[in-house]
C-alpha cells in the first residue's frame, strides 16, 4: 500500500541494526522507537497528550482484551478506535496469540483453533487459523435475522397478492361461465405470467364473441331462407289446388283436359323446386359459390309467366304482354325463374 511503507534511512555496517521511517495512513513514526502498550485501549494514568510528549510513536493494544472490554459496540459507538482512546497517531493491535499461552487455565486448543473463556461474563471467544472469529457476534446475528425477516415479508406479501389474484380470476371465470359475460378480464397484478394470463383469456373472449355474433347472424339468415322457401313451396301448391278445384267442378273434357295439363305443369315445376331445395339451402352459406352464365332474359320471364297465364287471366283478364325482343344479362337461370315466380 502507498500510504502504508517502511523507508530505511540506514543501515549499520558492522550489527546489521536499521533505521528508517515507518509511514501509515495515521502519521510517520522512526523506528526503532519507544511503543508503549494500551492493552484495553488505554494507557494507565496517563492522557494521550502526555505519552505524545513522551515519545511514543505507535500505541500497542490488545485485540483479545479489547473484545473484553470495552467491546466492539462501545468502540464503535465512539468512532472508532482511534477516537475512543483520543489518539491520533498510529495503533498496533495484536492478536491474541500470546494469551494462548498467558491464559491456558482458560483456554482449549483444537485442531481449527483455540477457544477462550471469558474470566469476566463466561462467555466464548475464539482464536482459528484463518484470523480472529467471536462467537458471541450479535451484531451480525441481527442484521441476517432482519434482512431474512424482510426478505419473508416481501414473499408473504407477493404470495398474498397472487392468491387474490387467483381468486379473482376465478370468480371472473364462474360469472363468464354462469352470467354469459361479454367483458374482458381484468388483472390487479401483472407481473410476467399474469399479464400473459390476462391476454389470452381475452383473446379468448373476444374469439367467443365473434362466434356468437356469427352464429346469431346464420340463425337469422336461416330464418330468414326458411321463410323465402315456405313462400316459394306455398305458391304452387295453392295453384295446383285450385286447378284441382276447377277440374272436380267442370264436365267439359276439353277444360278437364287442359286443367290436368295445367296442374301437371305446376307439379313438375313443384318437383324441381324440391329437388333444388337441397342447393338453395347454401345460400346462407358462405363458401356458396354461384354459377353464372349469359341468360335471354326474355325467354326465361315468358317461360315462367305461361305457367300463370290462366291464373292471371281468371283474376285480372288478358294480360298484355309487353317485353323487349331481346335482353341478354349476367347470371343464375334456376335464380332468376324464382325471382319471377315470387
Amino acid at each position: 500500500m502507498k500510504d502504508f511503507y517502511l523507508e530505511i534511512k540506514h543501515v549499520d555496517a558492522k550489527t546489521g541494526a536499521r533505521y528508517g521511517i515507518l509511514h501509515t495512513p495515521h502519521g510517520d513514526c522512526e523506528v526503532p522507537m519507544f511503543m508503549p502498550v494500551g492493552t484495553n485501549a488505554t494507557i494507565k494514568c496517563l492522557p494521550p497528550e502526555m505519552v505524545k510528549e513522551a515519545g511514543a510513536g505507535v500505541i500497542l493494544s490488545n485485540t483479545y482484551h479489547c473484545h473484553q472490554r470495552p467491546g466492539e459496540e462501545i468502540v464503535k459507538q465512539a468512532g472508532g478506535l482511534h477516537k475512543f482512546m483520543n489518539w491520533d497517531g498510529p495503533i498496533l493491535t495484536d492478536s491474541g496469540g500470546f494469551q494462548v499461552f498467558s491464559l491456558s487455565k482458560n483456554r482449549k486448543i483444537t485442531e481449527e483453533g483455540v477457544t477462550f473463556k471469558n474470566e469476566l461474563n463466561g462467555d466464548t471467544v475464539s482464536f482459528y487459523k484463518e484470523g480472529f472469529i467471536l462467537r458471541m457476534s450479535n451484531e451480525l446475528l441481527l442484521l441476517i435475522t432482519i434482512i431474512l425477516a424482510m426478505i419473508c415479508f416481501c414473499l408473504t406479501g407477493l404470495l398474498i397478492l397472487y392468491r387474490r389474484q387467483l381468486n379473482s380470476v376465478c370468480r371472473q371465470l364462474m360469472i363468464h361461465r354462469t352470467q354469459k359475460s361479454n367483458t374482458d378480464y381484468r388483472m390487479d397484478v401483472l407481473p410476467g405470467a399474469f399479464h400473459e394470463l390476462q391476454q389470452e383469456l381475452n383473446l379468448n373472449q373476444q374469439a367467443i364473441r365473434e362466434e356468437e355474433q356469427g352464429h346469431r347472424k346464420r340463425e337469422a339468415e336461416w330464418k330468414e331462407f326458411m321463410s323465402n322457401v315456405s313462400h316459394d313451396i306455398r305458391t304452387p301448391i295453392t295453384s295446383v289446388s285450385g286447378y284441382f278445384q276447377l277440374f272436380l267442378q267442370t264436365d267439359d273434357p276439353g277444360k278437364k283436359q287442359e286443367y290436368a295439363g295445367i296442374i301437371n305443369g305446376r307439379l313438375s315445376k313443384f318437383q324441381e323446386m324440391l329437388e333444388d331445395f337441397f342447393s338453395y339451402s347454401t345460400l346462407i352459406s358462405s363458401d356458396r359459390k354461384v354459377e353464372v352464365e349469359e341468360l335471354d332474359a326474355v325467354r326465361c320471364v315468358s317461360e315462367t309467366l305461361f305457367l300463370y297465364v290462366k291464373e292471371i287471366e281468371n283474376s285480372f283478364g288478358t294480360p298484355e304482354i309487353i317485353m323487349p325482343e331481346e335482353a341478354i344479362c349476367i347470371g343464375n337461370k334456376n335464380d332468376l325463374s324464382r325471382i319471377i315466380q315470387n
